[in-house]
């Protein structure tokens, strides 16, 4: 492979809250370190905080880019990313360009390899429901056949890619995302207790860690915890963590007032965002982790989970089940009275999970942001190559 001077649209770089950030941010730290003779410029957006963190690899440098409309807002996106990326590619003498989400440029000087992780908007439409959204996906959705080539998460995004965004399969790679370094299980009495104090925790608990939004699932999970107290009164106590939305929507429904209504408010604890760093803590001392999400295009907080050896009960019907496949319970996300007697059976057999606990880890240990890497370059090779044949 010929070394290759690479732009990467960094709009997300920073916001590791977010799949897509954390996504980039992995994936730059392994490809500068496995192909140190390429050269990486990251285009950030101008006017905000300076880009962090910063990489310290020599071959990764930084560009600014600014737009008129700010550095933030629908209209500062929309420019930064179909006007200012692209006029920037042969500005830096970029030989590809990577949109490590969907938001591929309508037009571009060099070729592009474009990472779609979901089409939630078009699975779910009230995902885009404001006449901005509709026109911003409608856009996406047209220009993401420019691309070269298109990386999906999963099988389950490769298909919904091609089914729903017409790119042909033979331009459509899966590549899975990795466990980041440090995420295995944590036995040090002193981290453990820190964080069980911090965030109050229970002796015992099941867990949540995600989203709240619809696809999320959460309030079908409240009610299953419900059902499964009525059966085992024993059970341990539900933790919800993450962001809890700031006002309820339709689109955002507040798990508290489910709780309520469930008549669970006592049980489930609600421990708001949770660090980076205390997420191993969190998942090693869980006696499962739960996601009934209704679609995801990859599911990274059931991997992290699996990699810390906690049992898993998640979802049929989306990537989850590439991603758990025989190492944990699968089921049907709308059948609360199926997770409920999981629940009960999961926590009431100390043999069944020490062997799901065992077997989650195992099958994560075959999922690596090197990996990742590697397969990533192997598209950016592939789409030069196309490129320079004609």
């Amino acid at each position: 492979m010929r070394s290759l001077v690479i732009g990467v649209s960094g709009w997300f770089w920073g916001q590791e809250t977010v799949g897509s950030g954390q996504y980039l941010h992995q994936l730059l730290i392994h490809l500068s370190s496995l192909y140190p003779k390429d050269r990486y410029i990251l285009f950030v957006p101008a006017g905000v905080p300076a880009p962090q963190p910063r990489l310290p690899a020599d071959n990764v440098e930084y560009a600014e880019l600014r737009t008129p409309f700010g550095a933030q807002g629908d209209l500062a996106k929309l420019w930064f990313e179909q006007v200012a990326v692209p006029a920037a590619c042969r500005t830096w003498k970029a030989d590809l360009l990577h949109v490590p989400y969907w938001a591929t440029p309508a037009w571009v000087p060099v070729p592009v390899v474009t990472t779609i992780h979901d089409v939630i908007p078009l699975i779910l439409p009230e995902y885009a429901s404001s006449p901005a959204a509709r026109a911003y996906t409608r856009l996406v959705r047209w220009t993401a056949r420019r691309s070269r080539l298109v990386l999906a998460d999963s099988q389950t995004s490769a298909r919904d890619v091609v089914r729903l965004l017409g790119v042909p399969a033979c331009r459509v790679r899966v590549v899975y995302l990795g466990v980041s370094p440090g995420t295995a299980p944590v036995h040090d009495p002193a981290v453990t207790a820190r964080v069980r104090e911090h965030y109050r925790l229970p002796e015992r608990y099941m867990l949540y860690l995600g989203g709240f939004d619809r696809r999320k699932n959460v309030p079908m999970l409240i009610q299953a915890y419900a059902g499964a107290l009525r059966r085992c009164p024993g059970l341990p106590a539900l933790v919800v963590g993450g962001r809890l939305p700031e006002k309820e929507t339709p689109l955002f429904p507040d798990p508290r007032r489910a709780a309520v209504e469930a008549g669970v408010r006592e049980h489930v604890h609600f421990i708001g965002w949770v660090r980076e760093e205390d997420k191993p803590a969190l998942y090693s001392m869980a006696a499962c982790f739960l996601f009934p999400s209704l679609y995801e295009g990859f599911g990274l907080p059931v991997l992290e989970a699996m990699a810390c050896g906690a049992p898993v009960i998640a979802a049929k019907g989306s990537s989850l089940e590439e991603i758990v496949g025989p190492a944990g319970i699968l089921l049907e996300p709308t059948e609360p009275d199926a997770w409920a007697e999981a629940m009960c059976r999961l926590c009431g057999e100390p043999a069944l999970a020490r062997e799901l606990g065992e077997r989650a880890r195992e099958r994560a240990g075959g999922f690596s942001w090197g990996h990742t890497a590697q397969e990533t370059r192997r598209a950016f090779a592939d789409a030069d190559k196309e490129w320079l044949s004609g």
